[in-house]
């Protein structure tokens, strides 16, 4: 603002969103006013589209998180979205020809979820937009208490199986279990600290509960590998 003789006030307002940017100003000199508006921004048409996001840049990436919402995306340990109600998010501004570090948060995903892989490279064409899709798919969980007929717990290093799967879980203190990828019925092995085996069945019935807990069962069927 100015009060001399060209008695001069001007304004301008600026506000940047994850959709675009935007500008609105105001001037009057000398008795005559004038007004200005702009906006900028960008839409994407790509793998489950369209997105609206601030200016592209050279190249982008949509991050698919197998429909699970909410979920933080970072870019070179930046935050730069979340994923919406389908699980997908834009990641505008990537680096062409290089490669992009792409994260998302562990956190923002439920107990019931089996996330394979947190971190991703991808290496995009000039002009260009990338599919990523992070392996996250929906396994059914719960915790557990597994003792011997005796009623001992087994011991903590112990390790659980189940059996048509290679993933091994380690038994903490107590008898203690957390397992994934459970299915109606069960066929479980367990391993001991001093190498004897014993197996058990486990009825499983999934629930809204992300992390249910299934009480004790007795392992038995001794044997020595």
């Amino acid at each position: 603002a100015g009060s001399e003789e060209n008695d001069r006030i001007e304004g301008r307002l600026d506000v940047q969103n994850d959709t675009g940017t935007y500008a609105l100003e105001a001037s009057r000199i000398r008795g005559a006013e004038a007004y200005r508006a702009s906006a900028s921004g960008s839409m994407a048409f790509f793998e489950g589209g369209p997105y609206l996001s601030r200016k592209l840049g050279d190249s982008f990436a949509v991050v698919d998180v197998n429909s699970y919402p909410n979920v933080r995306v970072y870019a070179e340990n930046q935050l730069v979205a979340r994923t919406d109600g389908h699980g997908r998010a834009l990641v505008p501004d990537l680096r062409p020809y290089q490669k992009n570090q792409l994260r998302i948060e562990q956190l923002d995903i439920p107990l019931n979820a089996q996330v394979e892989q947190l971190n991703m490279d991808v290496v995009p064409y000039n002009g260009s937009g990338y599919n990523v899709i992070f392996p996250v798919s929906r396994s059914h969980s719960a915790e557990l208490r597994v003792v011997l007929e005796n009623g001992d717990p087994i011991e903590a290093g112990s390790t659980v199986q189940l059996l048509g799967r290679s993933h091994l879980f380690p038994v903490a203190l107590n008898g203690k279990i957390f397992l994934q990828g459970l299915k109606n019925n069960n066929h479980i092995r367990v391993i001991r600290s001093h190498g004897e085996q014993c197996e058990f069945q486990l009825s499983f019935n999934p629930t809204d509960d992300p992390l249910p807990q299934l009480g004790t069962f007795i392992c038995r069927n001794y044997q020595t590998p």
